[in-house]
């Protein structure tokens, strides 16, 4: 049976436990400007011991989410109101309204009066932008490609072992593709981002994902996951769409894997005590 001192003792804990948790760790400061379009100021202080510290219309805001491809959810808590609103999404792009959402059912229980006219407002700022943000990325994607189709096809062999001391180990080899019938060449750098690499000009390659890094795009509105990769020199270079141009996301060297690199020539006890 549980007693009312115990019940006491219970809500104690939690409250010391709360109390932890947002006691600030690290300073990441961010915000928004007043307008005349949108009055309420959302300014993120610091991250505590996994809450995001924020002030929300002058009260505070503790949040966090949570996220794996495509799904993602999101805790905000307004403390000082009573309100605690939780979502939990299973589709892309799952980023667009999440916050949106959080801030929109705060705003209708404290009673806000135009809360659904700022949601809507929101909401669609953040589509044009989205929009604005795709249309620079399928533009980027266009001129690499048309640069790469006016370079003949390489003749370099790139089957092999490619490691990076920061980012890992990649392996291309021939493989037989049940779709196309044919060996094709497959790319593999772990079991999370997997692809088939048709080649589209001079050492450039498009990357066909075949496991579920795909969702990683979906959920952000890609629904094909375009990627490319480039080999010249021994050298791998994968690329994804980024803004006004193809982002390097690694380079990886022929030959090189986490377990020929020599180790990082540490001082001793330069860590701690182990």
């Amino acid at each position: 049976m549980t007693t009312t001192q115990g019940m006491k003792s219970e809500m104690s804990g939690c409250w010391d436990v709360m109390t932890w948790m947002t006691k600030p760790a690290i300073a990441m400061t961010s915000f928004n400007f007043k307008t005349s379009e949108e009055q309420r100021v959302t300014f993120y202080m610091a991250y505590g011991l996994g809450l995001m510290l924020a002030n929300y219309d002058g009260w505070q805001f503790v949040q966090h989410n949570g996220y794996f491809a495509p799904y993602s959810t999101l805790l905000s808590l307004f403390p000082e109101k009573k309100v605690a609103v939780f979502s939990s999404s299973n589709q892309g792009p799952v980023w667009l309204d999440s916050a949106v959402l959080s801030t929109f059912i705060y705003d209708t229980l404290t009673e806000v009066n135009n809360a659904t006219e700022k949601a809507m407002e929101r909401l669609e700022s953040q589509r044009v932008a989205f929009a604005q943000k795709i249309s620079k990325r399928d533009e980027a994607v266009a001129k690499f490609v048309e640069k790469s189709k006016s370079v003949k096809k390489q003749n370099e062999d790139i089957i092999g072992k490619y490691g990076s001391g920061s980012s890992g180990d990649v392996e291309i080899f021939e493989k037989f593709n049940n779709q196309t019938n044919a060996t094709g060449i497959y790319l593999s750098y772990g079991r999370w981002a997997q692809a088939w690499m048709e080649n589209i000009g001079g050492s450039s390659y498009y990357l066909t994902w075949d496991s579920d890094v795909i969702q990683e795009f979906y959920a952000g509105g890609d629904l094909i996951g375009a990627a490319y990769a480039t080999v010249s020199n021994g050298t791998l270079d994968i690329l994804l769409p980024a803004g006004e141009a193809l982002q390097s996301m690694g380079k990886f060297e022929l030959g090189v894997s986490l377990d020929v690199l020599p180790e990082v020539p540490w001082a001793p006890d330069s860590c701690g005590p182990e």
